[in-house]
């Protein structure tokens, strides 16, 4: 056998950290932009921070709801890789914010490189603002920015961006949705949203334990120096497990402990757990879930993949905690080069079509960052509300 080593091999030895990179917002601000909006009816122009609480009204009144303000401080305020860079379109006679989007930056890393990157969102108009041709006036201006192309950016465009980019010659960078899994643990409704007789619910629910149990019976090995903890804080230790199994040699996020605590543990509206695994004093791997009423979302999943007893180890593990939380079932969406598909399919859970779409917008390698196999993303990347 060769002693060769490849690069790639070498740098994932020797590195244990995450690196945070400086809040890149004060250089947003104040690079210049070369176009102005060609309408003399609006500005449109980048957000100071004074003006975050009419941009989150923006969003409220755009999407119908209104979102704690504790979550939106969360999102735009206190992301560890740095403030929302937020695009505006004012109207000048009564300096209304009328339309809104923000870039949240975002660890994405290709291979061992890091690039700039971010996370899209909060694309909002007023309602009696939409359809009236804002989002060609904020496009053009915003693209003028010397950052534009420059930086990575995902987002989860649902269905009006959708159509905008249809309109303005964008939706190749829509990569289609991302493919789901469904693990049912409990019977709750017929399709028809009518509850089910509690003799026939019974019995399913019988039937679906019984697949769970059997499960477990047929793929854990029960080594009984495995066990599961509740991790309370991530620290700085969990970086170098995430390094080990999470790297891809594509397009990737890196999720440091800092993240991991800001982006699940101090939410301040989702509940989530987070699970470690243990074998002796060695931990293995960490997973995170969300709990949503009866509903579980499977949002990390740091293990090992060449070792497939430690991996269903951990899903086990994940599993108890979801049908202890009372859960009918536990979800996961990823990109196609997830690397546990194959352990969930054989955990039992069932191929499902989601709604979570997937854009790419990366102009130095437009080849390679819209081909989705390149990518290895999860829930976690994607459904940052």
């Amino acid at each position: 056998m060769s002693s060769i080593r490849s690069d790639s091999e070498s740098r994932a030895e020797v590195r244990t950290s995450i690196g945070i990179p400086e809040d890149p917002y004060d250089e947003f601000m104040r690079l210049p932009v070369g176009l102005k909006s060609s309408d003399p009816r609006f500005d449109v122009r980048r957000a100071e921070e004074h003006e975050l609480e009419q941009v989150f009204d923006c969003v409220d009144a755009a999407f119908g709801r209104r979102r704690p303000r504790e979550a939106f401080d969360w999102l735009y305020r206190r992301n560890p890789y740095g403030r929302a860079q937020v695009w505006i379109v004012v109207e000048r006679a009564t300096g209304r914010i009328l339309k809104t989007g923000a870039n949240f930056p975002w660890p994405v890393w290709h291979g061992w490189e890091e690039i700039p990157g971010m996370v899209s969102g909060d694309a909002a108009t007023l309602p009696e603002w939409q359809r009236k041709g804002l989002s060609a006036i904020r496009r053009t201006v915003r693209r003028s920015h010397p950052w534009h192309g420059k930086r990575c950016s995902i987002s989860g465009p649902n269905d009006s961006s959708r159509a905008v980019a249809a309109k303005d010659g964008t939706a190749h960078k829509i990569l289609g949705s991302l493919p789901g899994a469904l693990l049912p643990l409990r019977v709750i409704q017929d399709p028809e949203g009518s509850t089910l007789p509690t003799s026939i619910a019974s019995l399913s629910n019988q039937a679906l334990s019984g697949v769970v149990s059997a499960w477990h019976l047929l793929t854990l090995k029960q080594d009984a120096d495995y066990r599961i903890e509740t991790i309370r804080r991530f620290e700085s230790g969990h970086d170098a497990l995430t390094l080990g199994t999470m790297q891809f040699p594509g397009y990737w996020c890196p999720h440091s402990w800092k993240f991991l605590n800001w982006r699940y543990l101090d939410h301040p509206v989702e509940s989530y757990s987070a699970l470690a695994l243990w074998r002796a004093d060695v931990m293995l791997g960490y997973a995170v879930v969300r709990l949503s009423g009866t509903r579980a979302t499977l949002s990390e999943f740091a293990v090992p993949d060449q070792d497939r007893g430690t991996a269903s180890a951990l899903l086990s593990g994940v599993i108890g905690l979801t049908r202890e939380a009372g859960c009918s079932g536990l979800a996961f969406f990823g990109t196609p080069s997830w690397r546990h598909w194959g352990l969930f399919r054989l955990a039992g859970m069932l191929p499902v079509r989601t709604n979570n779409y997937m854009e790419i917008s990366y102009d130095v390698d437009p080849a390679g960052s819209l081909n989705p196999r390149n990518w290895q993303l999860m829930p976690g990347d994607r459904d940052y509300h």
